[in-house]
């Protein structure tokens, strides 16, 4: 069943014939012992001192990061020149910088909406939702209102300048 030995360290050792191995190990669970469950003790972290903080902070702020080139493209600043006149090419270049920004910031496609009418009240003083708004096919058009009152190449400014942070 179980054999008890005296090592030559001066530890004990339990040996256990074939079938026990489960109920052994129960036993050492039990006990908690760190010799019978075949545990080791876990080296204890090293303590940093001050200098060590301060050679990795020193390392860290010599390292120079390269970027992508998906990142060097976005880095790319958008020129407020070129803005389209046509209503058509401006809702659809407002729908693409609204989604570059609902990505950018990590917010919801209707959320990122609601920013951008805020960003275009802070830097144009228009607030879509205080002006009678326009009608697309039966629907109220928030957009629709900004490009009803010849806001829409604003917005597009404010939406670049902003991605352009």
């Amino acid at each position: 069943m179980f054999k008890v030995e005296m090592l030559k360290s001066g530890k004990m050792a339990i040996i256990a014939d074939k079938g026990f191995e489960g109920l052994l190990m129960n036993v050492a669970l039990m006990v908690g012992t760190s010799e019978i469950s075949g545990q080791r003790e876990l080296p204890k972290p090293k303590e940093k001192t001050l200098q060590d903080v301060r050679t990795a902070v020193a390392g860290a702020s010599s390292v120079t990061l390269t970027a992508s080139p998906r990142m060097k493209s976005m880095m790319i600043e958008r020129t407020t020149a070129g803005v389209p006149s046509n209503a058509d090419e401006i809702r659809q270049e407002i729908r693409g910088l609204i989604s570059e920004l609902s990505s950018r910031d990590g917010l919801k496609y209707g959320l990122a909406w609601n920013k951008a009418y805020r960003l275009l009240h802070s830097k144009t003083g228009f607030d879509v939702r205080s002006v009678r708004p326009a009608k697309v096919s039966g629907h109220i058009s928030l957009v629709g209102t900004v490009l009803k009152y010849g806001k829409g190449a604003d917005m597009v400014r404010c939406l670049r300048e902003y991605l352009d942070r």
